[in-house]
C-alpha cells in the first residue's frame, strides 16, 4: 500500500490562494459584508464536490 499523495490538496489549496481575492472583490460589490466570507468558502466547497463527482451531502460537515 502506497502512501497517498498530497497533490490534489495542494491543488486545491493552489486554487484558494490563487481564486479567493477575486471572489471576495466580486461578492463585497454584490452582498453585504457579512455574507462575503460564507459564499466564498461555499464556492470551493462546491468545486471540491464537482471535481469529486459526488453530490454535496451537507456543507456544514
Amino acid at each position: 500500500m502506497t502512501a497517498q499523495s498530497p497533490q490534489p490538496q495542494l491543488q486545491f489549496a493552489d486554487r484558494v490562494q490563487r481564486y479567493a481575492p477575486a471572489l471576495r472583490h466580486y461578492f463585497c460589490r454584490r452582498v453585504p459584508a457579512s455574507d462575503v466570507e460564507d459564499l466564498v468558502q461555499d464556492v470551493f466547497v462546491r468545486m471540491q464536490a464537482a471535481q469529486s463527482k459526488q453530490p454535496i451531502q451537507n456543507v456544514e460537515r
